[in-house]
C-alpha cells in the first residue's frame, strides 16, 4: 500500500476528530487478514488463526479501508468499519447482529 494512501485514510480520521492508536503491525508491517490471499477457502482453520491473531492486536474498535479486511474481522471485532462508512454517512451498522458479507453480496451490491 502507499503511504500517501495511508496517510490520506489517517488525516481523513483526524479530521473528524477520530483518536488513532496504531497497531503494532500496521503500514508496511500489515499483515493479511486471510481474506486478500484466499487463505480462507484454501485453509479455513489457519484463516481463523490469523485473524485471531490480528484481532489480539487491540481491544480497541478497529478502522480499515480494505473491504476483505472488514469481512474477515466483521464477526470477530467489536466494530470493524471502513473509513468509507464515516467519511460518507453510511447508515449504522450493528455488527454484532450483522451477517458477514461474503464475497458474491459484494459484487451484487457493486452491481447495483
Amino acid at each position: 500500500m502507499k503511504a500517501h494512501i495511508q496517510d490520506s485514510v489517517r488525516n481523513i480520521l483526524q479530521k473528524m476528530d477520530c483518536k488513532i492508536q496504531e497497531l503494532p503491525n500496521s503500514r508496511e508491517k500489515t499483515e493479511c487478514c486471510s481474506y486478500g490471499g484466499l487463505m480462507w477457502l484454501a485453509n479455513r482453520p489457519v484463516a481463523e488463526e490469523v485473524v485471531q491473531r490480528r484481532i489480539a492486536e487491540s481491544e480497541l474498535d478497529y478502522v480499515t479501508y480494505c473491504a476483505c479486511a472488514a469481512t474477515s474481522l466483521q464477526n470477530v471485532a467489536s466494530e470493524p468499519c471502513t473509513c468509507s462508512t464515516w467519511s460518507y454517512g453510511a447508515p449504522e451498522v450493528d455488527w454484532a447482529t450483522a451477517p458477514a458479507m461474503g464475497f458474491s453480496q459484494r459484487h451484487e451490491n457493486r452491481i447495483a
